[in-house]
């Protein structure tokens, strides 16, 4: 019987999926922070900026 993969156990919490896309044996998933406010962890400052953004690609083999 094939495993079911569940994106949820994947995505650490406090984070919103967008979208999810699977490209061959690639999953895209597009996800936001679900805070408008986050804590800098140098400062201990509240902010609202987007201070960085990135794609990380992951192989369905890697997580089978």
């Amino acid at each position: 019987m094939p495993a079911t993969l569940r994106v949820s156990t994947l995505i650490p919490s406090g984070l919103i999926v967008n979208s999810v896309t699977r490209s061959d044996d690639t999953i895209f998933v597009t996800a936001r922070a679900g805070a408008r406010v986050a804590m800098c962890p140098l400062c201990g400052s509240p902010s609202q900026r987007v201070h960085s953004h990135y794609e990380t690609p992951f192989l369905l083999e890697a997580i089978r």
